[in-house]
């Protein structure tokens, strides 16, 4: 068993604030119950972190207490110090699997979790949630300037130079999950945007596609309109 999982980076969480565009992170080692306490558990898919393996290209194993963290859209983990970590390297990570889901690295630092395999077993639907933060309207500051964080102070009321009274907090940020669809085939992701994704995958049924399409009109953002797409085109569906 490895002792640690490869690179290691301290969990950073949203506590209450998002210092500048640029540095939208503030870290902290906290533990589980420390971050429902602050707030911060939905950012977390899962309400509890739970057993869970991480399974390497090269066979070995860890054990570790795994959740998801979505705005970082990367696992987090609990060690045995209590510290709250982020996988920060899946270079050498086939899948990472805990209660009844299973992760697939999309890249050296993002996962996304298998939704279906299918029949053949070279196709896979795999969802990625990328967690993202909107900007409130009406949100600059001074002199039309920005300011980036997540509560800020906003002068409500001047009275003539008694610039000090009523100081409110206003949020300025937003934060949401936006479902990323993929279809891994023969080992490769391809990130589903529109039906002609779909070509680039499988371009000798293109001409299929299509038709299947015209008389189902498929969206393509909907999971059980692509589990059907999927099924026809590997020839599970008719």
């Amino acid at each position: 068993m490895r002792i640690a999982i490869l690179t290691l980076s301290v969990l950073v969480l949203f506590s209450s604030t998002i210092a500048t565009a640029n540095n939208h992170y503030k870290a902290s080692n906290t533990s589980s119950a420390q971050q429902a306490d602050r707030g911060v558990t939905g950012l977390l898919l899962d309400d509890e972190y739970t057993p869970g393996t991480v399974i390497f290209k090269d066979g070995a194993t860890s054990r570790q207490m795994l959740n998801y963290f979505i705005d970082l859209n990367q696992i987090t983990f609990i060690n045995e110090k209590n510290d709250t970590l982020v996988v920060s390297d899946l270079s050498d990570i086939n899948l990472i699997t805990y209660a009844d889901r299973v992760f697939i690295p999309l890249d050296k630092r993002k996962v996304a979790e298998v939704v279906k395999t299918f029949g053949d077993e070279q196709t896979m639907l795999l969802l990625q949630r990328e967690g993202r933060v909107n900007r409130v309207s009406d949100s600059s500051g001074p002199y039309g300037t920005s300011t980036e964080t997540t509560s800020i102070s906003r002068l409500n009321t001047m009275h003539e130079w008694e610039i000090h009274q009523e100081l409110g907090a206003e949020s300025m940020y937003e934060r949401y999950t936006k479902d990323v669809y993929h279809v891994m085939r023969l080992g490769v992701a391809y990130r589903i945007n529109n039906l002609r994704s779909f070509r680039r995958i499988f371009r000798p049924k293109w001409n299929e596609i299509k038709a299947y399409n015209k008389e189902h009109k498929l969206d393509v953002r909907n999971k059980e309109d692509l589990i059907a797409l999927l099924e026809f085109c590997v020839g599970e569906k008719g």
